[in-house]
């Protein structure tokens, strides 16, 4: 564990949430609709579970590794960033579908600030302690923050693979399509998290406001041979996502993801000396 913390840290949020999700599915008596499971809210508690256990078991520093949730003191640039980009990139595969023909519609919400606090605190903002908190420093600081948010990525979208889980069957266009879109999601997650010196909080708020931030949507699907059937802006968002992605890369470079690279190594430094303390 010394050795490996963060391969460990995967294992055992993959083996503590799939637990959760498949086994509390299976339960009599369980059975609700896709992707609002009864066991998708402590199953979410996985990466931050797994992450606290880790430093726990090699005398990491817990304090300054939750700390980064409480983070706030950030330009206000970066709390704008964390709740305009996620509803542009959705808005903006909306206009596309528009563009193409589809229709389109506008959903407002009176539980708009209920769903995102629910979200931010328990429904999958927590989750952000243990990708960000705890694996980023740490693989960016041996491969770089693109390589690092690749890895990331991948491991996330594949974390929540159970979710496609129906009727006994396993959904895979669903799940092939958003993991592409998740991996740039991962790489524009870093580079607030590099560029913030470390704010946890604003990964969480991002990650919040894309769960709840569907102010549009469309009823636009495509059919895969075989009857499987998706949404069609799903098909679409990974586009606009690796565009958005591409372009930060660009500006900032695969290296760090931030302006400077002391934003990059702040970060890495804190979680490095709580391992070492």
């Amino acid at each position: 564990m010394g050795k490996h913390p963060v391969a460990v840290f995967f294992f055992t949020t993959f083996v503590f949430s799939w637990l959760v999700w498949i086994g509390g599915d299976a339960l009599p008596g369980t059975e609700v609709e896709p992707n609002s499971s009864l066991w998708t809210v402590p199953a979410a508690f996985g990466p931050p579970i797994a992450a606290a256990l880790v430093l726990r078991a090699t005398d990491g520093d817990l304090r300054t590794w939750a700390s980064q949730a409480l983070k706030w003191r950030i330009k206000v640039r970066w709390y704008l960033a964390a709740v305009a980009v996620p509803v542009l990139l959705q808005a903006l595969s909306v206009l596309v579908l528009g563009l193409i023909g589809a229709s389109v519609f506008y959903r407002p919400t009176d539980q708009f600030i209920f769903s995102f606090l629910f979200v931010f605190f328990v429904g999958g903002g927590q989750e952000e302690l243990g990708w960000r908190g705890f694996a980023l420093p740490r693989l960016q600081a041996a491969y770089g923050a693109f390589a690092a948010s690749l890895i990331i990525g991948i491991a996330w979208a594949f974390w929540h693979f159970p979710l496609y889980l129906v009727d006994g069957g396993f959904n895979a266009a669903s799940a092939f399509v958003s993991s592409l879109r998740v991996i740039p999601e991962s790489i524009i997650i870093t580079w607030l998290y590099n560029s913030t010196s470390g704010s946890v909080l604003i990964c969480m708020i991002f990650h919040a406001m894309y769960n709840v931030g569907y102010l549009f949507n469309s009823p636009a699907s495509f059919q895969f041979p075989g009857g499987t059937e998706i949404p069609l802006s799903i098909i679409i968002e990974p586009v606009i996502w690796w565009a958005a992605a591409l372009i930060l890369l660009s500006i900032y470079g695969g290296r760090y993801l931030a302006r400077t690279p002391q934003s990059d190594s702040a970060a890495v430094r804190k979680e490095e000396s709580s391992t070492a303390d």
